[in-house]
């Protein structure tokens, strides 16, 4: 697989999960507990700092952003 395709598919998933992200926060109502909240917004922080950082520094910004969401969790 060349780069370029890789990061196509990288972007599609990304904005995929973004768009899923947007959905499930559609969903909350006011009795979702803050931590999910900011679980989910951390989340798509981070992946839209993915698509606009170089390579690796995007790549650091999703692993931090799922770092958050399962330190939210726990």
């Amino acid at each position: 697989m060349n780069a370029d395709l890789l990061l196509t598919i990288q972007a599609v998933a990304t904005l995929m999960a973004m768009a899923s992200i947007v959905c499930r926060a559609a969903k909350m109502t006011r009795e979702t507990p803050k931590p999910v909240r900011m679980q989910h917004l951390v989340m798509f922080a981070g992946l839209s700092f993915s698509l606009v950082l170089p390579a690796l520094a995007g790549k650091t910004a999703l692993v931090l952003s799922v770092l958050a969401w399962l330190t939210l969790s726990a």
